[in-house]
């Protein structure tokens, strides 16, 4: 079974004013980081979690891999109709057995990825 939940993805077209949205708010933001398949984000640390606020921000950089087709690819084609939660992701400590179980149960999973790297607080 999942771990509990990593993090959601909080696709926008306008990551600077989702940033500043936050920031209203009461939420610390962090800095615009870069990702090669074209995607940026901004993350908003909680405690445990966290809400990656994420655009497409250069779509000729978007490629055919497995990665870029599962993600970037992905945030595209949402945020041509609308703005929001677009992935919920899970911790695992056997992610296929757990998609496994969500697709027996009737709930759509996208094909598992691993994708991390260190972080640093604002």
């Amino acid at each position: 079974m999942p771990g509990g939940l990593d993090h959601v993805i909080h696709a926008v077209r306008d990551l600077e004013a989702a940033a500043e949205l936050y920031r209203r708010l009461g939420f610390t933001v962090g800095a615009r980081n870069r990702h090669a398949w074209g995607t940026h984000n901004k993350l908003v640390q909680l405690p445990g979690f966290f809400i990656e606020l994420l655009t497409v921000a250069e779509p000729e950089k978007l490629g055919t891999d497995r990665f870029s087709a599962l993600f970037g690819t992905f945030n595209r084609i949402f945020l041509k109709d609308q703005e929001g939660l677009s992935f919920l992701i899970l911790e695992s400590e056997d992610a296929a057995t757990d998609a496994a179980r969500f697709r027996s149960a009737g709930i759509g999973v996208s094909d598992a990825m691993r994708f991390e790297r260190e972080g640093k607080r604002p």
